[in-house]
Order: structure tokens, then C-alpha cells, then sequence
């Protein structure tokens, strides 16, 4: 079956085949792409009907280099605000640290391996594992992460490339 659902529900979405075809090659599932960005994705386009937002071999990548724009489209400044807010000064240095280990690996991380990368990477941080389940229990309900068996990952590609340039990662 392949990408087929994805790209007939982004077809839906934005009444387009060709921005839907390009857009299922950066994300897989609907709900990793927010309002705002299919919005934009309506907007110009080139003589071949990729919309100009998006034009280019790697899809998504001239949308993700204007994460820094005045009008914030993709509010992604949210991903980070919120941490404080939510999860408190302690659990949004925490939140941090471990998102950016899983937006920077290629794979999900298992969970020992987490903690240990978040103690390899910040000594000071005096974390249980209590303290560590229970964040990662509250990054999965806020669809900053994923599970899958014992590891964790970012949930989207899409989210894992805005975090990375939100804490200039490689």
C-alpha cells in the first residue's frame, strides 16, 4: 500500500496531487502537518504545480528554512515556550536535553541508552528514573515523542528538523 492513504488524504486536504505527493515524502501521517503550513502550501506555484513554498528536490526544505520568519507560520516557537510553562524549570532542562538526543539520532533510542546519554551530556542534571519515565510518559502525550517497545523517538521528521534548528543542532 505504500504512501497511497497519505498522499489521497493530503489530496483531501489541499485538493492538490502534486503538493500532496511531494508533502508524503517529508512526513507519514496527516497529522504531523499542521493548519497553518498546508495553508501556505495553497499559496504560489511554479509552471508544474509544486507550489513555490516547497520547490526544490528536498521538498520540505525552503518551508523549514524560513523557520525563522516574523509571522512565525509554523508557531514553532510553541515547541519551546511551552516546556517552561508545562513542565516546570527543572523538567523543561530536562525536556530539552532529552529532545534534542532523539532529534538528532536517526533511530529510536532505547530507554537505558537515553539516560545515559542525557547523564553523559549534562552531569549536573540529577535525574532518576522515575524523573525520566515520567517525562517521557508527558513528551508522548504532547506528540513531541513516540514509543516504540523500549525506545523513544521524535514523532515526526518534520518536528525532529524544527527542534534541531530551534537548538542549532547538527
Amino acid at each position: 500500500m505504500g504512501k497511497t492513504w497519505l498522499i489521497k488524504k493530503l489530496q483531501d486536504r489541499l485538493a492538490d496531487t502534486v503538493t500532496a505527493t511531494h508533502v508524503s515524502g517529508e512526513v507519514s501521517d496527516l497529522d504531523q502537518f499542521a493548519a497553518a503550513p498546508l495553508t501556505a502550501l495553497r499559496g504560489p506555484r511554479r509552471s508544474d504545480g509544486v507550489p513555490t513554498v516547497i520547490s526544490g528536490s528536498s521538498g520540505l526544505r525552503h518551508v523549514l528554512a524560513d523557520l525563522n520568519s516574523v509571522n512565525d507560520l509554523w508557531h514553532i516557537n510553541h515547541y519551546k515556550n511551552r516546556l517552561r510553562e508545562y513542565y516546570g524549570p527543572k523538567g523543561a532542562q530536562l525536556a530539552r536535553v532529552v529532545l534534542d538526543i532523539l532529534a538528532v539520532s536517526d533511530r529510536p533510542i532505547r530507554f537505558d541508552e537515553l539516560g545515559d546519554k542525557v547523564a553523559a551530556r549534562n552531569p549536573d542534571l540529577w535525574v532518576t528514573r522515575d524523573d525520566l519515565l515520567e517525562l517521557l510518559d508527558k513528551l508522548r502525550r504532547d506528540h513531541y515523542t513516540t514509543r516504540e517497545g523500549n525506545a523513544d523517538r521524535m514523532s515526526s521528521l518534520i518536528l525532529a528538523r524544527i527542534w534541531r534548528h530551534l537548538q542549532r543542532l547538527s
